[in-house]
């Protein structure tokens, strides 16, 4: 798998004030989730966390 693949303009978020993991996963899922409709922001979220 190609980084490119995964890393896109639109999953690019700079300067984001983050003050827990758990935030940063939530923006992270939220970013993820616009990109990719099959998945829910929820699902990718529980996916994140259970790492």
């Amino acid at each position: 798998m190609q980084i490119s693949t995964l890393l896109s303009p639109a999953r690019v978020a700079c300067q984001q004030d983050s003050s827990s993991k758990k935030r940063s996963l939530e923006l992270l899922s939220q970013l993820l989730s616009a990109t990719l409709p099959a998945y829910s922001e929820g699902e990718l979220f529980d996916s994140l966390i259970g790492r």
